[in-house]
Parts: C-alpha cells; structure tokens; sequence
C-alpha cells in the first residue's frame, strides 16, 4: 500500500531519535568514538513546570546531548538526574517496546568487533539475506545502551523496498 502527504500533512519531517541514558558521558563516548557520531550540543534543561509537563514525569532534572550519526540523523541523548526512582529497562527484541536503530555500513564485522570491544555484545553471527544484505544486532549490557542497532552492509542495488521485498517473501509463513 503506497501513501501520499496530503493538503492537510501536519507531520513534516523527522527531526531526531531519543535514547534514555544512565550516563550521559558514556553514551557520548559510545556514539562518537565507536559508532562515528558528532557531538552536537550538550546542555542542562532547565527544571520545572515546563520541563515536567513535556516529559510527563514531575521534579525531573534532565542534561542532554545530541550527537549527528554518519548520513545526518540526529540522536538525543538523555541524561535524567531526577526524579530517584529511575529504572533500567531491558527488553529483548521481541518485546513490546523494543527499539532498534539501523546503519548502513562499509563493514558489518569490522564495526561489530569495534562495538564488542566497548562492551556490547552481539546477539549473534550476522546473517545474509537471500539479497546478500548481511545484518546483525548488538545489545549493550548497561541501561544507556539498550538499544539494539541492526549493523547493515550497503549493496550497490540496496533499497528498503526490495530489502522488505526479500524479506516478506523469503520468510513468509
């Protein structure tokens, strides 16, 4: 099914991906030294009414960063202090919740041992679709780095379409 924006679009573009995290130092040495980012802006919001009205969770205390990955996409990173009773949360893939995001890559196994060398852990061999795409996850083993990432080798011919193509029909039920 294909869609078109209509007159009445009211969403125009994606403007960032936010990720929750324990420490905010740490993060940004994960995105930028091992994953490739930019660090953007890094800042201290200003608590109060305002600030917890947005977030939904009142007397929060919030530093942020923003790094820019390779391509453009903008990741927030988010460092709450308060309110105490934070948690960590630890979804595997199949549970509602779970995120991931996906990167294109010149070398799936160089940037995966790059990754488990600062600590994540891959959730297995990287697997070749029948398109030759080969793709992996990789968990991090502390809260800030729940997020799972599907590492992915570009193809000259690679497009999400057929990637989705491939995949419907190759492991349709």
């Amino acid at each position: 099914m294909e869609t078109h924006a209509t007159a009445d679009q009211l969403v125009l573009d994606t403007i960032h991906t936010g990720l929750t995290v324990s420490s905010l130092d740490d993060a940004i040495a994960f995105w930028c030294d091992v994953i490739g980012c930019r660090l953007d802006v890094r800042k201290k919001l200003a608590s109060g009414p305002a600030l917890d009205s947005i977030v939904g969770v009142p007397g929060t205390e919030l530093e942020i960063a923003v790094v820019v990955a390779p391509g453009g996409h903008k990741i927030e990173l988010l460092q709450y202090d308060k309110p105490d009773d934070r948690t960590i949360y630890r979804p595997r893939s199949c549970d509602v919740g779970s995120a991931h995001l996906t990167f294109s890559v010149s070398d799936i196994d160089k940037l995966l041992d790059r990754v488990e060398s600062s600590g994540w852990k891959r959730l297995g061999a990287p697997q070749k679709y029948p398109n030759g795409m080969r793709v992996a996850y990789a968990r991090g083993l502390e809260g800030h780095r729940t997020i799972r990432k599907i590492c992915c080798e570009t193809l000259p011919d690679w497009t999400w379409n057929a990637f989705f193509a491939n995949v419907i029909s190759t492991y349709r039920v």
